[in-house]
């Protein structure tokens, strides 16, 4: 077992824990501004419907691998049509999490990590800090489920002109995404 290995094994538990209260951490929270953000993006796009045809299909949240070594934790919120990153009339902004760590986090790591190894490397650090930003991304997973319900009620979401079949999408940018809730309008009668 490398030393790595065994920094992973020991900080398995805490990691489990951590986890645990960071989700219930995320599900009372109400973050104001990722609605507000959703909400831009489709007054923008309301607002280019009225100059010029285009059709939303997807609103996508997705984590940018380039925020993680930058420390910035951002997302990138994605108003697009069915060709998704292809799309070049994409409505675009930004999100960081107000749950997401800071830098004292990579402290606290280093601190619990050195009741058990010597000489704690900052490489060392930076190795089991990525776990936990893993970590992350699956509790905004869990945080952004009930907003994707939320937003379909806002009446700026209502009055957009949208696929018929509308999905709200999470995942990595340019990587794997997954649908977490598809919006089905009902045909005018």
């Amino acid at each position: 077992m490398t030393r790595l290995e065994a920094m992973e094994q020991y900080i398995s538990s805490y990691r489990v824990m951590w986890t645990k209260e960071r989700i219930e951490e995320a599900k009372k929270e109400q973050d104001h501004l990722l609605i507000e953000k959703m909400k831009e993006l489709f007054e923008k796009a309301i607002q280019k419907q009225n100059v010029r045809s285009w059709t939303p299909a997807y609103l996508s949240v997705f984590y940018l691998n380039s925020s993680t070594y930058t420390r910035t934790f951002e997302y990138l919120i994605c108003l697009s049509n069915d060709q998704i990153y292809l799309d070049d009339e994409q409505l675009n902004t930004f999100w960081r999490p107000s749950f997401i760590g800071t830098e004292s986090e990579d402290e606290g790591l280093k601190k619990l990590l050195q009741k058990k190894f010597v000489r704690v490397k900052d490489y060392e650090v930076s190795h089991i800090s990525r776990l936990f930003e893993t970590e992350y991304k699956k509790i905004t997973e869990v945080y952004i489920r009930p907003v994707f319900e939320t937003i379909t009620k806002e009446y700026l979401f209502a009055n957009l002109n949208k696929n018929e079949s509308f999905t709200f999408a999470y995942g990595n940018y340019m990587g794997e995404i997954k649908s977490l809730k598809t919006f089905e309008s009902r045909p005018e009668q």
